[in-house]
């Protein structure tokens, strides 16, 4: 273990220094390197006001519960066939479809990420 680390370290110095000889070698102009850490790029990038966990509309995200077409893609993704809509309200979504021949019924809360309430 100690000798991969060995290795890594110096395979990681020797691609520094061939890094910092490379400009000095061809000096065509001035090279700028920018290196940003987190989002913080302002509004509309999740930061600021009203941007907080919630079930409205964020800046391009979409809607924040669970929509019909997701409830619907994450039955089929649970193996539901023939899947369609049945009910969707404010309270959530029910899904009905058919799985190994039988019918079931799947009932989503209108939490984000569709939490599934119960299978039958």
């Amino acid at each position: 273990m100690l000798s991969k680390t060995k290795t890594l370290a110096l395979s990681a110095l020797v691609a520094f220094a061939a890094f910092t000889a490379a400009p000095s070698a061809a000096n065509a102009g001035d090279i700028k390197i920018d290196v940003h850490f987190g989002g913080g790029f302002g509004p509309g990038f999740g930061f600021g006001p009203g941007y907080g966990p919630g079930y409205g509309y964020g800046p391009g995200y979409g809607p924040k519960h669970c929509t019909p077409g997701k409830a619907l893609y994450k039955a089929k993704s649970m193996g539901l066939k023939q899947a369609y809509v049945s009910k969707a309200n404010w309270n959530g979504v029910l899904v009905k479809g058919k799985k190994f021949g039988q019918k079931h019924v799947v009932a989503f809360g209108a939490a984000p990420f569709c939490p599934v309430k119960y299978w039958q």
